[in-house]
């Protein structure tokens, strides 16, 4: 009998679906398994330098379906932000907004309200 693929290999849950900024931050489980490959450290180095120089701040980060960009936010995300409140150290406030069929004021206002409310949770 011949084997099935299913046989010989295995892939964890985390690689089965898709990332969701919005869902993935809020429940902490996006990272899970997460490896930083060489482009994204590059991508990286080119964000935090932006940071620091204002000529340098507009990032574009393209690539086919699948190949890791909201991954990849969402590790920026998790890097990059402050701690929760009452720790004083500097960090950025991550609103997480995707689009979608509406305007831009209600999905920030919406990604606002989600960040305030959970902010404990980066």
């Amino acid at each position: 009998m011949a084997k099935r693929l299913t046989d010989v290999l295995s892939l964890r849950r985390r690689f089965m679906r898709s990332v969701s900024l919005e869902r993935d931050a809020r429940n902490g489980s996006g990272l899970e398994g997460y490896i930083l490959t060489p482009s994204g450290q590059l991508a990286l180095a080119r964000i935090e330098g932006g940071l620091t120089e204002p000529a340098t701040r507009a990032v574009t980060i393209t690539g086919a379906y699948g190949t890791g960009k909201s991954a990849f936010a969402l590790y920026l995300t998790n890097k990059l932000a402050a701690p929760p409140l009452g720790e004083r150290v500097a960090g950025l406030f991550p609103v997480l907004i995707t689009g979608g069929r509406e305007s831009i004021i209600p999905a920030l206002i919406r990604g606002l309200q989600v960040a305030l409310e959970g902010q404990a949770s980066f």
